[in-house]
């Protein structure tokens, strides 16, 4: 257990700038205010451009140099590795100012940045595809990865100027924007999908790719994507107890979240549908559709049993906690997780009987309210059978017996099955 006093650090770089380039250090604000999030609400959705502000306060006369189109990064420092590490990173789409009473700072002036995530400039690039490609999942993002960037004149923002790419040749321009790009993590996957010629766009192949196998996608603090695949192991982090809770916890059934008809539309509109029987005679049709780049019936078959096997009962779970990272009760390790790291983890959460009880989660998304006074975490939780389920009986080897089981699990426990 340690106490914890933030140490935040706001940089900044204008528009056309590298992220290598050295970040340009905000200072002498007389206080500040910050909402970031990233990730989704609901496993089944995919990741969107969350929004997310900050607010700046300054003296009445200070002017920061923070246009639109800036990449901010907070940061925090790190008592582990002894430096500042990024909590959080966005675009600047909109800029506020009031001026306004603070207090014993008198008159002051506060900026408000709108952050939003590098998914939206994915969700606005294109790419070109010379040739069908068939692979792997994982090979399929890498070959998007290798072939798309600016390559036309309308992708360029239609204020750019050349005197903010110096002594650049076109391609050169073209390798400056693949820079700005995220880094894109490839998911470990072997089902085979498609990708067809013409023009395309990337985050919507992304999202067929990873989405159309159950997979996830989710961001880290500095814009990376993080592409999860059926082969890829999800890692734990901590056991959260009740007394690290605040009492902001959200609990229930998710029967809106539901799946017990499941759709499965291959990448050339060939679709089949799946049922889990005994759901639906119970809850009603809870249909979903799910499109895909797939190309064999048998592999959607199976990711639509995996969809089936996770959603097709209510469980009672804890939807999102709030954690206070002010509170003394938290390691320096555990708190590192939820500072620059929350998302993708297992975290065994030990809610109150009528929050779910005891359960490993994923942490599918986040959101930080961040003063002077409060270092507040809310963490958007999925079970971790509903991602990661055994699998049913159907899947198993006609001729598998117990023995062999006993053999390959000699420590499963029944309740675990």
């Amino acid at each position: 257990m340690t106490a914890f006093t933030p140490d935040l650090r706001i940089e900044y770089l204008p528009p056309g700038k590298v992220h290598t380039d050295p970040r340009i250090v905000v200072t002498d604000w007389v206080d500040y205010s910050i909402s970031a999030s990233r990730g989704v609400n609901q496993y089944i959705d995919s990741p969107y451009p969350m929004s997310s502000s900050v607010s700046l306060l300054f003296d009445e006369d200070v002017i920061p140099n923070i246009t639109l189109g800036s990449w901010i990064v907070i940061s925090a420092y790190n008592s582990t590795t002894l430096d500042y590490a990024i909590v959080h990173s966005g675009y600047v789409t909109d800029i506020s100012s009031s001026y306004r009473f603070h207090g014993m700072d008198g008159y002051i002036l506060e900026w408000q940045y709108s952050l939003t995530s590098a998914i939206s400039i994915l969700q606005n690039t294109t790419w070109y595809n010379p040739a069908q490609f068939t692979d792997t999942t994982m090979d399929c993002v890498d070959y998007i990865n290798s072939y798309f960037g600016t390559t036309m004149w309308n992708e360029v923002n239609a204020e750019t100027q050349w005197n903010q790419y110096g002594p650049l040749t076109w391609d050169e321009v073209d390798a400056f924007y693949v820079n700005n790009l995220p880094t894109i993590y490839v998911p470990t996957d072997y089902y085979t999908q498609v990708l067809t010629t013409g023009y395309r766009n990337v985050w919507d192949d992304y999202v067929k790719l990873v989405y159309g196998v159950y997979g996830f996608i989710y961001e880290d603090p500095d814009g990376s994507i993080i592409m999860k695949g059926t082969s890829d192991d999800i890692f734990p982090s901590f056991t959260v107890t009740q007394s690290m809770l605040n009492t902001d916890i959200r609990a229930g059934y998710a029967v809106d979240q539901l799946r017990n008809e499941v759709t499965m539309v291959e990448w050339d509109d060939v679709s089949s549908t799946y049922y889990e029987d005994a759901s639906v005679a119970q809850y009603n049709e809870r249909s979903g559709t799910l499109d895909t780049l797939l190309t064999n019936t048998t592999d959607a078959a199976t990711i639509a049993q995996r969809i089936l096997a996770g959603l097709a009962y209510p469980l009672l779970h804890t939807n999102s906690i709030t954690l206070n990272l002010l509170n003394p009760i938290f390691t320096d390790a555990q708190r590192n997780y939820l500072l620059f790291e929350p998302l993708g983890w297992i975290y065994e959460v030990e809610a109150p009987v009528a929050m779910g009880a005891t359960l490993d989660y994923l942490s599918i998304g986040c959101t930080y309210e961040i003063t002077k006074d409060a270092f507040l975490i809310n963490l958007n939780l999925v079970p971790l059978s509903q991602v990661k389920s055994t699998p049913n009986w159907e899947q198993i080897s006609y001729d598998y017996t117990w023995d062999l089981y006993a053999i390959d699990f000699p420590t499963q426990e029944w309740q675990d099955l």
